[in-house]
């Protein structure tokens, strides 16, 4: 692609052409604008790249957003009666409560083919927040400033399909100038070298040094002569710190920064750098760390066992906590806990702080399993105790553990308690703002459990869920689903399996009866496999036997899939690799570490190796 020249950037500079672009500054006066035009990004870009407009950047940008998930999101907004879920499970804005996009993503769906390979990915909210901080210190959440994230396949994912348009290009610039302005204040820690001494050299060392860690990788003799040369154009004109921080901000809005840059073509060769990215985003979230840098420098990712080895000390590394719980946070919906608001007059109970206790209890419980204990599936679903505070066991009704503040490990009755799916986040997440939810609860085991498909209900359908009543139980009020055919078949993958939560009432604490009424917790599994359908006492009896199962197993590798490649496990391209997978899932006996590690094992992540 052609590099911008020096005179394309001049006349669309705002100082010598005032026709180019500019674009409202959300910090500046009602009716000011500022002086970053589109096109200028786009030209830092370039000049710091060497690539053209095509990498995720364009001039003559639309004014709205390509990807509505950029501008607003996906999932729940908590605002109405339904929580942004419709009786048949399907978000009223069009989007699959899983956060899947209606048309399945961006790389075919299931029969169709696609390039065998990773995609080029930018960088999410959480890994950019990451990869700054690592990078320049920065702890100061400057992702806060950017559009949400897109979604592809249930997870955050800005892939392929995703570019930078005019809203989220100004985000992107607001960002650089922040982080940048911030990264000069202490300009003998950030260069390592004296910028009063000799300048030159200094300067040189720097884009050097910083550049390897930017772009996650050295830089070629080219860029390295660019960078060098913006220095010092921009130094004819201003003082040293100021031309500095254009460099960090070129940097910063580079696409060799902002994404995770893949070869492209299908089985190409992989070098060690792009594999460095891979096991770091992967397993950390973030860029690669001193250690990983020097085991591509000595050769050690040009194996797989290296890489093995690399990933194997990621993961017993503190940082590899933030991957489990983004992973698991986002599979369980976990954010809904606090957007999906619950009715304060039904529930004054659901506090802020009551909120805040779900959510550590079921993050601690995930992390203490998978990175501290046997790493199994089978105790994620089906483990007898979970961690507790005194305030969540009284909530609970539970006998606290008389900790105060500090959660412990509870034993709770085996007949009520089974891992994820019996904890209050998962529970309260999975309800409307008034009542239970057979459907969303149903949904989630049908879906992310089983990876099973819920069909689309007919467009004009009226899916008002049926409204409590004083004087019959959930399970009668949904007896409307089955009954009308039109209903039924989509409801009977999803009702005869939410039945089973009924004990647990909308804010995730366990019930008797539901006003005065027996409840039939009782639950029905079809459509499944021989070994999997079939009746079930209570959602209890249910998780014990999806614990063991082996299409939940391959459904968990399934979801690990589509969260590590950004991928569509569905697309035919990759059967072989889902193959792989989920054998050597079946072969751990379920472990999910060992089911990561085999992510960093497989001939489409090893490229070639």
């Amino acid at each position: 692609m052609t590099n911008l020249s020096d005179s394309l950037l001049r006349s669309l500079s705002p100082t010598t052409n005032p026709s180019a672009r500019t674009l409202s500054d959300p910090r500046l006066p009602a009716g000011e604008k500022s002086r970053r035009p589109y096109a200028t990004f786009c030209l830092i870009v370039g000049l710091s790249s060497g690539v053209g407009l095509s990498s995720g950047c364009y001039l003559g940008a639309p004014e709205r957003d390509p990807l509505p998930q950029l501008s607003g999101g996906a999932g729940d907004n908590g605002n109405d009666d339904n929580d942004g879920v419709d009786s048949d499970g399907v978000d009223s804005d069009g989007v699959d409560s899983d956060g899947v996009d209606s048309d399945g993503g961006d790389d075919g769906s299931e029969g169709e083919s696609a390039p065998r390979t990773l995609p080029t990915r930018r960088l999410t909210r959480q890994q950019y927040n990451n990869t700054v901080a690592d990078l320049l210190g920065d702890t100061t959440d400057p992702a806060s400033l950017l559009s949400p994230d897109a979604q592809a396949y249930g997870f955050k994912s800005n892939g392929e399909g995703d570019v930078i348009a005019l809203l989220s290009a100004e985000q992107y610039e607001i960002a650089a100038d922040d982080i940048s302005a911030r990264a000069i204040t202490d300009l003998p820690n950030l260069m390592g070298c004296d910028l009063g001494g000799d300048e030159a050299n200094c300067v040189a060392s720097f884009v050097t040094d910083f550049g390897k860690r930017a772009f996650r990788r050295p830089l070629s003799a080219d860029e390295q002569t660019r960078f060098i040369a913006f220095y010092d154009e921009q130094r004819s004109d201003r003082d040293a710190s100021d031309a500095l921080r254009l460099v960090l901000k070129a940097f910063l809005m580079s696409p060799k920064f902002l994404y995770r840059l893949e070869p492209g073509e299908p089985d190409a060769p992989v070098d060690d750098w792009v594999m460095a990215s891979r096991l770091s985003y992967l397993l950390w979230n973030t860029m690669p760390d001193d250690e990983l840098f020097e085991a591509v420098e000595s050769g050690e990712l040009a194996t797989a066992e290296g890489v093995e080895e690399q990933a194997r000390r990621m993961l017993d590394a503190p940082r590899a906590q933030a991957v489990i719980l983004d992973f698991h946070g986002q599979w369980l919906h976990l954010d809904r806990v606090t957007s999906a608001a619950k009715d304060p007059t039904l529930f004054p109970e659901y506090t802020e702080s009551i909120q805040g206790a779900m959510l550590a209890e079921t993050e601690m419980f995930i992390v203490t399993t998978l990175l501290h204990g046997d790493g199994s599936l089978h105790t994620l679903l089906a483990a007898p105790y979970s961690y507790l505070n005194d305030q969540l066991a009284n909530y609970y009704g539970i006998v606290p553990p008389g900790m105060g503040d500090e959660f412990a490990q509870v034993q709770l009755d085996p007949a009520r308690s089974a891992g994820l799916l019996t904890q209050g986040s998962f529970l309260a997440a999975h309800s409307t703002s008034t009542s239970t939810s057979p459907v969303r609860r149903g949904k989630f085991v049908r879906e992310q459990l089983l990876c099973g498909e819920v069909p689309t209900p007919p467009a004009g359908l009226d899916v008002t869920p049926p409204e409590p009543t004083l004087d019959s139980t959930t399970r009668e009020r949904y007896a409307q689903h089955s009954e009308d055919p039109v209903c039924a078949t989509c409801h009977v993958m999803m009702d005869p399996i939410g039945f089973g939560f009924e004990h647990y009432d909308t804010i995730g604490r366990w019930r008797d009866d539901e006003n005065g009424l027996e409840i039939d917790p009782s639950v029905v599994l079809s459509h499944v496999d021989e070994q999997t359908d079939g009746e079930y006492d209570d959602v209890v009896d249910l998780a014990v036997a999806l614990a063991d199962s082996e299409a939940t197993r391959d459904c968990i590798a399934r979801q690990w899939f589509r969260f590590g490649y950004g991928r569509n496990d569905s697309n035919r391209s990759f059967a072989e690799d889902i193959d792989w997978l989920t054998s050597n899932f079946a072969a751990s006996e379920g472990n999910i570490k060992e089911l990561i590690v085999a992510l960093t094992q497989s001939d489409l992540f090893l490229g070639g190796r």
